[in-house]
């Protein structure tokens, strides 16, 4: 009886931190801060906070630097050394083929973690304000008709895309002033996602790599054994 108490203790345990959302939050406006939260835990990721004083101590100034003159040291004399009669471009063939299957790997992950990541995924627009305004009239009213529509388009994408939701019926909103001639702009937006959902798509991308790794070698082989059997036959 207590191994299962136990036990079931360690699955609700994972079960609850599986629930915890993360959210990164965005606000710009006059100054842009970016902000990641977990529960009641808040790190602000920009802008970043004063610089440490014991960085800029006479002692650490000094060790800085030391590494600094190291680093170019080496710099110098790694550019200093010709490269060896034996040593050869790598032909530009094998890098093509390294870029194609490097595309070929992103493409599969992305086919595996595209779509449940933004079924996961919160897009919440707490507030999306921009006022455009510029010195001459047609010029605002020009760019006020590309701004509204693309704020258009980029909500209807989300609204596909992902879970996408509006505070309220006026948190989004993109006018024109024609008066003082400037532009202004009022963002606050988070993204979220839940642990066990991140933890799932990072099962899947890693499913997706190792299907795709053991698909090139398979070529690779089939590849090898016809070549091997065309330079027997001559």
């Amino acid at each position: 009886m207590t191994a299962l108490i136990i036990i079931g203790a360690i699955v609700l345990f994972f079960v609850l931190i599986g629930l915890i959302r993360v959210s990164v939050s965005l606000r710009a406006s006059e100054e842009t801060t970016l902000t990641l939260k977990v529960l009641f835990l808040k790190f602000v990721l920009y802008p970043k906070g004063p610089p440490d004083p014991k960085k800029f101590t006479k002692k650490a100034l000094e060790k800085q630097a030391k590494k600094d003159a190291k680093k170019k040291k080496k710099k110098n004399k790694d550019e200093s050394v010709p490269p060896s009669g034996g040593e050869t471009k790598e032909p530009f063939k094998h890098k093509l083929d390294r870029v194609k299957d490097v595309v070929g790997l992103v493409l599969a992950i992305l086919e595996k973690t595209a779509r449940p990541f933004g079924r996961y995924l919160v897009v919440k627009t707490r507030r999306l304000w921009i006022v455009v305004g510029s010195d001459d009239a047609a010029k605002t009213a020009i760019t006020y008709g590309y701004v509204s529509q693309a704020v258009c388009y980029i909500c209807e994408i989300l609204d596909h895309l992902t879970n996408f939701k509006k505070q309220d019926g006026d948190s989004i909103f993109v006018g024109a002033d024609f008066v003082s001639g400037k532009t202004h702009f009022d963002l606050d937006i988070a993204l979220s996602i839940r642990i066990w959902q991140a933890a799932a798509l990072g099962i899947r991308a890693l499913g997706a790599f190792i299907k795709y790794k053991l698909k090139q070698m398979k070529k690779e082989s089939v590849s090898e054994n016809r070549k091997e059997t065309a330079d027997g036959k001559l």
